[in-house]
């Protein structure tokens, strides 16, 4: 049993299918990639796993459960999280409230404890936000000295360091991210692909699933790569063999490649 699969997953908008049809796996520990030309249908496929957008068609299991019809919320609990092209940091919120935020999940007190019992809640703060930056501070520890700048104030190879580690804090079984390089100069991405290979070797085995353009990183981080093209998935291999892939040269270049 696959720890993630969808099965025969499709979406439809109006009288177009942004996805149809695609089967997927992926097991514990493993790292895919997702390229293909724009409007392919990778983000909606995202999107569709994490419950953002319903399927048309098709089911998508987690440990063999069926997760399709759950709420994104739900499928956050469940041990799904992600990130996002575009970012969804707090601007005017810092470091360490930005990722107190991905901690909710953990925080395990309610309004009676506030009220009655503020150390503990104070004491229960102090070590998420502990346990937070301990985290962060993995792929930069300069960014210890910064948790209580504002998040605009923060580079943006950190921002998306920030939103990696929110995304890590409810200890997922898949992590999700959505072109984590865009935005970032060549040795910036080549330290974030760094970064992404660090995290298995911080919080155990975990599988990610990664979006990218840069064929250096498709390259580099996910063991096997899948294509998109027209909302249907058109090749599935390492990265060797997609690029060599005919389906793949026409979809990219609209013909075939000497």
């Amino acid at each position: 049993m696959a720890l993630l699969e969808t099965k025969s997953i499709s979406i439809q908008f109006g009288g177009l299918w942004a996805v149809k049809n695609v089967d997927f796996q992926i097991d514990l520990g493993q790292t895919f990639g997702l390229i293909g030309p724009n409007g392919s249908g990778k983000t909606t496929f995202l999107n569709i796993i994490s419950g953002i957008y319903s399927a048309t068609n098709g089911r998508v299991f987690l440990e063999g459960e069926d997760i399709t019809d759950l709420k994104p919320y739900q499928i956050f609990k469940k041990g799904i999280s992600r990130t996002y092209q575009s970012s969804r940091l707090c601007w005017e919120m810092s470091v360490a409230d930005n990722l107190l935020v991905g901690t909710y999940t953990s925080q395990d007190y309610g309004l009676a404890d506030t009220i009655f019992h503020p150390k503990k809640v104070n004491n229960r703060l102090a070590e998420l936000v502990e346990n937070s930056l301990d985290l962060l501070s993995y792929f930069n520890p300069c960014l210890i000295e910064k948790r209580y700048e504002l998040a605009k104030n923060i580079p943006h190879i950190d921002r998306r360091r920030i939103e990696i580690t929110r995304a890590l804090l409810s200890k997922p079984k898949v992590l999700l991210l959505d072109e984590p390089t865009a935005g970032l100069n060549d040795d910036e991405t080549m330290t974030m692909m760094d970064d992404i290979q660090k995290i298995k070797d911080k919080v155990g085995n975990i599988a990610i699933i990664i979006i990218e353009h840069d064929m250096k990183v498709m390259e580099k981080v996910p063991q096997r790569v899948i294509v998109f093209n027209a909302g249907e998935k058109i090749a599935e291999g390492t990265f060797q063999e997609i690029i060599n892939d005919p389906n793949v040269i026409k979809a990219y270049i609209g013909g075939e490649a000497k």
